[in-house]
């Protein structure tokens, strides 16, 4: 026996985010060098991000900083999508910017669309994983290693924020530096929201009267709603479904009732669209949680930042709050969040 108790490496992880993020924050000078190290990035035509699981929902939350501040096409993608069916989302007439993101650096659907791309697009590839010695990196052209976030358990959560955070931090240096200061803030911001709402998320996720979540997100926080969701099914093996936030009224809202709960992460463009939304929830009778940085005028609970960041940039900040949920969640089922059943820490295409 072992002696240790469920959900230690989990919870140890999550509450660790601030200090993990300053230590990112501290090494973002020397990953700028090292991107920079495969020349001008204006010699690529398109960047990619690819990734399965939780490395590919980090790639569609990095996705809107870098198309937005680079001016570029920028687009994420599953890696078996890549792998498999590259030439419906590559032009082939110009030089690809590939990253690949695999936390354990071993995933072998995103080493296999790296190795398409070599061999079919001649494209440059960037590893990120917290594990430098394993295969992704070894066929990558450059490897950005991250063994500051390096984790114990199976489920992705502070690895999640420090990369999503450092590809924030590298697309803002390649743009002239312009959000270096806002961006700054983010470490001390997580740990204050840790420890400020915590008595909030935690009480929903031992609130066993809820059998249903719902998150919503669209524009830079898709992927971060599909993030939370994936969160709440590894960790507490609950019903967790996400959909674009207005995509929602569309026919989803028709399974609503007391036993369900629809958390919001509101993007500036359709705020003026949320009262109508939660009113609609209200009226089924299921509960609403807006997840925002300013505070938004409808009558529901809210969790407010006010760092002042745009929305590019807040799903690094916003990522705790849905692996925090899922891991009190799991404790209040009595399920162990760091061994989750049926998963691995690297999935292999071959069973093993």
């Amino acid at each position: 026996m072992s002696g240790k108790e469920p959900g230690q490496f989990t919870f140890s992880e999550i509450y660790a985010q601030a200090h993990t993020a300053s230590q990112t924050l501290a090494r973002s000078c020397e990953r700028s060098r090292m991107l920079a190290s495969l020349g001008p990035l204006s010699q690529f035509d398109q960047i990619l991000f690819t990734g399965c699981g939780s490395s590919y929902n980090l790639g569609r939350c990095a996705v809107w900083a870098w198309s937005s501040l680079l001016n570029k096409r920028v687009c994420a993608l599953p890696a078996a999508e890549l792998a498999h069916f590259p030439e419906n989302y590559l032009s082939g007439q110009g030089k690809p910017l590939l990253f690949a993101i695999s936390r354990t650096g071993g995933t072998a659907e995103t080493v296999l669309a790296v190795e398409t791309l070599h061999e079919r697009f001649n494209a440059a590839t960037v590893a990120l994983t917290t594990e430098a010695d394993r295969e992704l990196p070894q066929v990558c052209h450059l490897s950005i290693d991250f063994s500051e976030c390096k984790e114990q358990s199976l489920v992705m959560t502070q690895a999640f924020t420090c990369m999503l955070y450092s590809l924030y931090l590298l697309a803002d240096s390649f743009s002239g530096a312009a959000w270096a200061s806002q961006l700054a803030n983010i470490p001390s911001a997580i740990g204050e929201s840790l420890m400020r709402n915590e008595p909030v998320v935690r009480a929903l996720g031992e609130d066993l009267s809820l059998s249903r979540f719902i998150f919503l997100g669209s524009g830079p926080f898709r992927g971060l709603a599909m993030e939370a969701a994936l969160k709440m099914t590894e960790m507490a093996y609950e019903t967790a479904q996400t959909y674009y936030t207005l995509e929602f009224r569309h026919g989803p809202k028709a399974a609503l009732g007391p036993e369900s709960i629809v958390i919001i992460y509101p993007v500036e463009a359709e705020r003026r669209y949320l009262k109508v939304l939660i009113d609609e929830i209200a009226q089924t009778g299921a509960r609403s949680l807006v997840i925002a940085d300013r505070p938004v005028d409808v009558d529901c609970e809210q969790l407010n930042f006010n760092s002042g960041l745009g929305d590019l940039f807040l799903p690094a900040l916003f990522a705790h709050i849905g692996q925090q949920l899922a891991f009190w969640r799991a404790c209040a089922r009595g399920v162990d969040p760091d061994a989750p059943r049926y998963l691995v820490h690297t999935v292999k295409l071959d069973g093993s």
